[in-house]
């Protein structure tokens, strides 16, 4: 996951620079402004859903492991008991 995190930064800031290389004339600003302010708010809503998924995986991989340690003890218990 954050090695997709990595590859998507690299690649909008690659993005970014090509876009800011072109960008000499004074007219159209008002529209670029604007795409830039929804490039913004698609960039935030993207790193705001990565983020949300690294958090639902890393809860996934603790909820697994608090079972796997509730298992190993309960047959540990059982063993002992036996």
């Amino acid at each position: 996951m954050m090695m997709m995190m990595m590859m998507t930064m690299m690649m909008m800031m690659r993005r970014r620079r090509r876009r800011r290389r072109r960008r000499r004339r004074r007219r159209k600003r008002r529209r670029r402004m604007i795409m830039m302010m929804m490039m913004m708010m698609m960039m935030i809503m993207m790193m705001m859903m990565m983020m949300m998924m690294m958090m639902m995986m890393m809860m996934m991989m603790m909820m697994m492991m608090m079972m796997m340690m509730m298992m190993m003890m309960m047959m540990m218990m059982m063993g002992g008991r036996g």
